[in-house]
């Protein structure tokens, strides 16, 4: 008698576990049911916000529910990343958010959130190019005629960044070493701020794609591309390889990615991972990141996973070489 109340216990678990089971595959089928947010730790406006609501949008038309962009700012977007890490791994709370919040930030200061352990990475979506934007007030036109020009006068021109270990900075640090020239590093809180400086010639050359309207304005000049080779959009743009400087391990480091908190099912990291990459292929998407710099990019699941990793080893050991760490 025990013996058959015993069996029928386990049989009960059994069915109760494939229950679950059934019950969670057929909830991942459906997914989405109700509408999603994907977070973001900067302002409306922004390059991150821009980005979000332009996939977002994309993404509710592909599932047929609501992707609603949260903007949560504060503390360099720390706020949103450990709030994205927090939330139910049921793909309902996402993140979008550039390199530095997942690669460089938790190698500068203390988070409350691990990059590598507290997220789902799903895909990236856009690509920075990695530019090199100079005044006009300087007489220069290719990478290597303002290579001699600064070996001629070592520490006159400077180079503005969006503040201490940015990604920006760090481009420029880089850049100076690689060049094996002295420049002044000028940091500023944003963009915006040290874009008039910029254009009046006080400081001499940034890193940044945000930049590239301003250079189809007429206010600054695309010196050049840190690249192999010359882009096709931009065939005036002389590269770094041209100029004889190797920064290979440089490039592809200015991306924006979509996660999820850790544990996300295989089954949604797999659809929006696919929906991603069919979005990144519409001519009409890559015509509208263009005007910012940035190139559709689908780089998704397992690879995402192992590129934040290799990015964030690449950011920490140029942290630690130079010495920036803003937290001890």
């Amino acid at each position: 008698m025990k013996s058959t109340h015993t069996q029928t216990s386990k049989a009960r678990l059994l069915l109760g576990g494939l229950g679950l089971l059934l019950a969670s595959a057929a909830a991942v089928a459906a997914y989405p049911e109700k509408p999603v947010t994907v977070l973001v730790g900067y302002g409306a406006g922004g390059g991150a916000d821009t980005i979000a609501r332009l996939y977002a949008e994309r993404l509710a038309a592909e599932f047929k529910q609501p992707f609603i962009v949260e903007n949560k700012p504060g503390a360099g977007a720390t706020l949103a990343a450990a709030t994205a890490a927090k939330a139910a791994p049921d793909g309902y709370t996402l993140m979008v958010a550039p390199t530095a919040v997942f690669t460089i930030t938790p190698n500068v200061r203390k988070t409350n959130y691990d990059p590598l352990k507290d997220y789902t990475p799903i895909s990236t979506l856009a690509q920075g190019l990695d530019v090199l934007v100079l005044s006009k007030a300087i007489p220069a036109n290719t990478v290597a005629e303002f290579i001699a020009l600064a070996k001629k006068h070592p520490g006159k021109y400077s180079y503005a960044s969006s503040g201490l270990a940015t990604s920006t900075h760090l481009m420029g640090a880089v850049f100076s070493e690689a060049a094996g020239i002295e420049m002044l590093h000028v940091p500023y809180k944003s963009s915006s701020e040290y874009l008039t400086d910029l254009i009046e010639g006080r400081v001499s050359i940034a890193f940044d794609p945000v930049l590239l309207n301003q250079v189809s304005g007429g206010k600054l000049k695309l010196l050049g591309l840190v690249a192999d080779a010359r882009l096709p959009a931009y065939p005036d743009a002389s590269t770094t390889k041209e100029a004889g400087i190797d920064m290979t391990d440089a490039y592809g480091k200015l991306w924006y990615g979509l996660v999820g908190p850790a544990g996300l099912p295989g089954d949604i990291v797999e659809r929006l991972g696919a929906a991603i990459e069919k979005i990144s292929k519409d001519p009409e998407v890559a015509k509208k990141l263009a005007l910012t710099g940035i190139q559709p990019n689908a780089v998704t699941g397992k690879r995402f996973a192992e590129k934040i990793a290799a990015d964030s080893k690449y950011y920490g050991n140029l942290i630690n070489k130079y010495e920036l760490k803003l937290e001890k």
